[in-house]
């Protein structure tokens, strides 16, 4: 089998990077296509196929055009005659869908798996030629696109009942998919996973004492996120006396939370950081007392995972597919979406939790994730929809 990963632009999400890592050691041949807007490192046995856009004179978009181009005319004169008519047809053909599309039609995997569904109606022409066409539905591209631009909807509409296979994140992206069209018969829950045993887990009881709560969130800092809520939150127990810092973890801050913090003298006591390696991520979180998520809009939030992963209790949204993975008081804790007093009495619930019990819930999160939030039990299931669609 000949698996094609189509992931927008290189370098990738860390997930899409696991599975095409697990894949490759499955013995699986996976494809790489996409745009390098930056340098980005090579997983070993992987064929990437893309242009540069970072290149000095930007050539390497002409020379991808021009070697699959000679290597399509020469070989395969009528898929490529075949390609160019549907192009024109829809009035995009260019040197540049070319580059794009060229170096597929020459590759030829048996399934195209299409990381993010916006956009993929770009690609339903694969299927003339013998291959299967895939997606994955992640995050805002069905909870948040569709709602607020309704060209993408209609698109939707257009797209989900043509597609060979749908990929889920949680069940519940594909019920929200389902007003969109998405038929229910070609769609499959595969939850993220991840290499456990790379993930030191580390209870509280383990952990450097601190009479300072050391609270974290991780991800871009959008409204999407939620974070606003979170400071509201913070600035409730700065006035009740307690001793915390928060960090953020995820790029720039907009001007809008950075007025928040200052509007509520928050200064020392929150910081923002840039994006960062996954390690330094864990890092992070593992020295973190709680990690806070806030979110209006979720599917499963991979940086939850991690840090049950490490030992370090999510106090997170009751949205999208968060319950799927946190059960309230047991594993983590649920609080209703924007909400600041109830993230408020959350934490100071956390935080008068004798060691043992905020040991038990750790436990009880590591073991979540040993069960059902894997890399190996990931890799297993999207080799079984990958064969069940070839």
């Amino acid at each position: 089998m000949r698996i094609g990963i189509y992931v927008t632009t290189l370098p990738t999400t860390v997930f899409i990077n696991r599975l095409i890592s697990d894949l490759t050691t499955a013995g699986q041949r996976v494809y790489v296509f996409g745009t390098a807007v930056q340098h980005h490192k090579k997983i070993p046995n992987v064929k990437y196929i893309s242009y540069n856009l970072y290149s000095r004179f930007n050539l390497s978009k002409f020379f991808t055009w021009l070697r699959y181009s000679f290597l399509l005319g020469v070989w395969k004169a009528k898929e490529k005659k075949k390609l160019d008519a549907h192009l024109k047809e829809n009035h995009v053909l260019s040197r540049h869908t070319q580059a794009r599309f060229y170096p597929i039609l020459w590759h030829k995997p048996t399934v195209f798996h299409v990381q993010w569904v916006k956009g993929v109606e770009d690609f339903l022409w694969v299927q003339e030629f013998g291959i299967k066409l895939l997606v994955s539905l992640r995050g805002s591209n069905i909870y948040v696109n569709p709602a607020i631009e309704p060209e993408t909807a209609e698109q939707y509409r257009r797209v989900f009942s043509k597609l060979n296979g749908v990929h889920g994140v949680c069940r519940d992206i594909i019920r929200a998919a389902q007003p969109y069209g998405l038929p229910t018969s070609n769609a499959q829950v595969i939850y993220s996973g991840l290499p456990l045993q790379h993930f030191k887990f580390l209870p509280p009881s383990k952990r450097d004492a601190s009479e300072t709560l050391h609270l974290i969130s991780v991800g871009r800092p959008s409204w999407v996120k939620g974070l606003h809520y979170a400071i509201e939150a913070l600035a409730r127990l700065q006035k009740g006396g307690m001793a915390f810092q928060y960090t953020i973890v995820g790029g720039a801050p907009p001007e809008e939370l950075l007025y928040q913090v200052s509007e509520y003298g928050l200064q020392d006591r929150v910081r923002f950081v840039p994006q960062l390696a996954t390690d330094a991520v864990i890092q992070h979180l593992q020295k973190a007392s709680l990690l806070l998520l806030p979110s209006v809009s979720e599917g499963i939030a991979n940086a939850a995972i991690e840090a049950m992963a490490v030992g370090t209790a999510v106090v997170a949204s009751q949205c999208g597919g968060m319950q799927e993975l946190i059960t309230s008081g047991e594993n983590g804790f649920l609080v209703a979406p924007r909400n600041p007093s109830a993230i408020a009495s959350t934490i100071r619930f956390w935080s008068q939790l004798t060691l043992k019990e905020k040991d038990a819930l750790a436990n009880k999160g590591r073991a979540t994730v040993a069960q059902n939030f894997t890399s190996e039990r990931t890799s297993d299931a999207f080799l079984e929809f990958y064969q069940k669609h070839a």
